[in-house]
């Protein structure tokens, strides 16, 4: 009788050991999911973010960029 609850001892802890890995790796994915969601998310957000500041660049007139002339001094 004791041989028998032993091994359904270990049975049952095992399986609740297994649910609970199980249960563990579900909650893993869930997270890795969700942060592969926001990080997509994010990427577009910049890419978005990127792409109208082209447009808008090409919109506004090219800047002169040379720098200022030097005035001569009178001596």
């Amino acid at each position: 009788m004791k041989i028998w609850a032993a091994l359904d001892d270990r049975a049952h802890r095992a399986w609740e050991r297994t649910v609970k890995f199980y249960e563990s790796i579900r909650f893993v994915d869930e997270i890795r999911s969700r942060l592969r969601e926001w990080t997509e998310q994010q990427e577009e957000q910049e890419r978005e973010a990127l792409s109208d500041r082209e447009i808008q660049e090409r919109r506004l007139p090219a800047k002169n960029t040379s720098p200022p002339a030097r005035e001569k001094r009178k001596q």
